[in-house]
């Protein structure tokens, strides 16, 4: 992506150096990721770009969006003014058809048109059915081969970073909480 939001007030642009701006001004963007929602009311759809970037993506009139299933992988170009992506145009990036997946179903999410399984090796996989898959076909246990299928971790690291960071900091003030308490009884034993 060339441009990248870095918090209240700025962006910063890539290129060929590296630029500040005010977040206010519009920016050229060419942005890849996954589509997390698609509102078809309002015509407009989420892209989580990584790294915690999610921007709502207006697509251009002529686009679509019955073609867009959630998990797809897109890739747009436009301008983006305050977390929105006006799009000049939106790319579907189809999946690689040489990989496959195979193991047992440990999950359906029929509301949101994906299911859990389960491979030999322990891995767990999501997958995002096809629009107008038959959910009634699948049943928990089923072993099932997906093909043209991405191999990946099922757990988002940066999720599980903050978590830990937040499970020590706990820790910590718990800790700190019962040293102080310890202490004040210590002092108030010593003075009675």
């Amino acid at each position: 992506m060339f441009g990248k939001v870095l918090g209240i007030g700025l962006i910063a642009v890539m290129g060929l150096g590296f630029v500040v701006v005010p977040a206010l001004a519009q920016v050229d963007v060419n942005a890849s990721g996954e589509v997390v929602a698609i509102d078809a009311v309002a015509g407009n759809f989420q892209l989580d770009a990584g790294g915690g970037d999610v921007y709502t993506v207006i697509p251009p009139e002529d686009f679509d969006l019955g073609t867009l299933s959630i998990g797809a992988s897109v890739e747009v170009q436009g301008e983006l003014e305050a977390g929105v992506i006006t799009a000049t145009s939106v790319e579907i990036v189809p999946p690689p058809e040489d990989v496959e997946v195979s193991g047992e179903v440990q999950s359906i999410n029929e509301a949101e048109g994906s299911f859990e399984i389960l491979t030999e090796d322990a891995t767990a996989y999501s997958v995002i059915a096809p629009v107008g898959f038959d959910f009634a076909s699948l049943a928990v246990g089923d072993m099932v081969v997906v093909q043209g299928a991405l191999e990946g971790s099922n757990v988002n690291v940066v999720e599980e970073l903050v978590s830990m960071i937040e499970t020590q900091r706990a820790y910590e003030m718990n800790a700190k909480a019962i040293s102080t308490t310890d202490s004040m009884l210590g002092y108030l034993n010593n003075k009675l």
